[in-house]
């Protein structure tokens, strides 16, 4: 347990409270588990916490990776799930499997990268890397891709299905079927040595993006919310919105334009000049949307998703430039 939640500060719970040591996340556990309907703790820990006292997301020490396979997005999460574990075994990648009480996670021990400056974008590009080489069809986009991300804690009760998130055996993991797999959460498992199975670990620092400042100015003589965004950065074909663009127009807009470094002043000021006054003021006054996807990291949808949201606009008279079309 301690290799998976044994590095601090980190996250707990609902409201996101802040814990620095094993002894917190404990009582934590003790606390909620079977009375809380999610009893969770940040995905990573974090090498920064804010003035404010919240941890700034972009310094997530990424010593894992984590997939996520549930059902209801159209595929088989169990050969979804095994389908990557096949890569991983090729590349004997150190990793646990994990029946969450309704989907699948695999947990690849990574090795971290000291101070990461962009983890939610890096995450994002090691997702993008394992659907290309994994033949696997599609992850859960909701769970995995920031550095922001929850789960479930092992052996904590999932009182939603009435099922615990346990650890799996590789022979579980391979020969049980879900309704199996269902039968053996209905009481926590301990998680033994031969639950985590391979010797290497992940090598994140290979996908960190190479962020360039918009300017020859250097970076550190440069105040970002002075930077407007550069017309040649809306590369891709769904950031060109419209005078009332709904939320999800604006959430793959500004999402991106976050994933390009951009600050939130600039993103406002971009948002101010292709909205309407009305669509401008709700947007960031009343929803404070540019807020809350600055504060929390979230990162933009993929192709596919957008495809499916009817939201692509790439066609053979206007082809998209953007070169992560899966």
């Amino acid at each position: 347990m301690r290799s998976l939640y044994g590095k601090f500060p980190r996250e707990v719970g609902i409201r996101r409270k802040v814990i620095y040591s094993w002894e917190e996340l404990r009582d934590y556990v003790k606390k909620n588990n079977g009375f809380a309907g999610m009893v969770s703790t940040s995905l990573y820990a974090y090498e920064w916490i804010k003035p404010d006292g919240k941890p700034d997301y972009e310094s997530a020490i990424l010593d894992k990776i984590l997939s996520d396979f549930d059902p209801g997005y159209g595929y088989n999460p169990l050969e979804e799930a095994r389908r990557l574990d096949i890569l991983y075994e090729k590349h004997d990648v150190k990793r646990l499997r994990v029946f969450s009480g309704g989907g699948l996670h695999v947990l690849a021990s990574a090795k971290p990268n000291p101070h990461t400056f962009f983890a939610s974008a890096t995450i994002r590009k090691v997702q993008e890397y394992l659907a290309s080489v994994s033949d696997i069809s599609g992850f859960d986009g909701s769970v995995g891709n920031y550095a922001s991300q929850h789960i479930r804690i092992l052996n904590t009760y999932n009182g939603r299905r009435k099922l615990y998130c346990i650890p799996l055996t590789d022979d579980q993991f391979w020969t049980f079927s879900m309704n199996e797999l269902q039968e053996l959460a209905e009481k926590s498992r301990s998680l033994t040595p031969e639950m985590v199975v391979g010797r290497n670990l992940f090598d994140v620092a290979k996908f960190e993006p190479d962020f360039q400042i918009h300017s020859a100015i250097s970076c550190l003589e440069l105040d970002l919310d002075d930077v407007d965004v550069n017309p040649i950065d809306i590369d891709k074909n769904c950031m060109k919105i419209g005078p009332n663009a709904g939320n999800q127009e604006r959430f793959i807009l500004i999402s991106s334009l976050l994933e390009k470094a951009y600050s939130q002043p600039a993103a406002e000021r971009y948002l101010q000049k292709v909205l309407s006054p009305d669509k401008f003021n709700h947007c960031v006054k009343i929803e404070r949307q540019p807020e809350i996807i600055f504060k929390r990291n979230l990162v933009c949808f993929k192709c596919e998703k957008i495809r499916t949201m009817g939201l692509c606009r790439n066609t053979p008279a206007n082809p998209c430039p953007y070169e992560w079309k899966d």
